[in-house]
C-alpha cells in the first residue's frame, strides 16, 4: 500500500525533481585591475596572540584568493 513503511524492506522511489544536477559556472572576470590592498593589524596590548594569529590567517587567505583572481599583484612588507 502507498504510504506504508516497512523497515525490513525499505523502498525508495526517486522522483524526477530529485534528479537535478548543477555544474560549476564561472563568474564574470574582474573588470578592473587590482591596485591596492592594505592589511593593518593592531599591535597594541588590546589584541592577544590568538587574535593576531587569526588576523594573519585571514589575510593569508584573502591574499591567496586575490592572487588567483587578479594578475600581476605585487607584495611589499613594511613594518614600523
Amino acid at each position: 500500500m502507498h504510504g506504508d513503511y516497512d523497515p525490513d524492506n525499505p523502498v525508495i522511489i526517486p522522483q524526477k525533481k530529485d534528479i537535478r544536477y548543477r555544474s560549476w559556472e564561472r563568474g564574470q572576470e574582474p573588470a578592473e585591475q587590482m591596485r591596492w590592498i592594505i592589511f593593518m593589524m593592531d599591535v597594541s596590548g588590546s589584541m592577544g596572540e590568538e587574535q593576531k594569529e587569526l588576523v594573519r590567517l585571514e589575510s593569508f587567505w584573502i591574499d591567496t584568493w586575490l592572487r588567483k583572481n587578479y594578475e600581476g599583484i605585487e607584495s611589499r612588507l613594511h613594518r614600523a
